[in-house]
């Protein structure tokens, strides 16, 4: 695991750094599309193959995700439910869910960015 920002560069300089610390890695997911896809250059530069090499999956799905080559596997959150939810809890006119943490549910988004496992 590496910790970078949310952007493209940073994705690509995460991916980096896991390749050095683990040659053979076979899946990567971004902590957003944006990084995500920052990781999906990185690995073509290096000329891995998304699927087939490395699995690649990002946290969004941002409209381009689904443009990128190839798709982006992603996880699709319901950002504006989450923040109109926020809203309300924020306003108090929505009651504080128990134990004070609020469930966000998502989905996941199989496109051709990610695969089984090479071997």
């Amino acid at each position: 695991m590496v910790t970078c920002d949310f952007d493209r560069e940073s994705g690509r300089a995460g991916v980096a750094e896991l390749l050095r610390r683990a040659p053979g890695l076979t899946a990567v997911v971004a902590g957003n599309d944006n990084a995500a896809l920052g990781a999906l250059a990185e690995l073509r530069s290096r000329g891995l193959d998304v699927p087939g090499d490395v699995s690649v999956a990002g946290f969004d799905d941002l409209p381009f995700s689904r443009d990128a080559v190839p798709a982006l596997t992603t996880v699709r959150i319901p950002l504006a439910d989450a923040g109109r939810t926020s809203g309300l809890l924020a306003l108090g006119a929505r009651e504080d869910p128990p134990g004070g943490a609020l469930t966000v549910r998502t989905e996941l988004v199989v496109r051709d960015s990610s695969g089984p496992a090479p071997g």
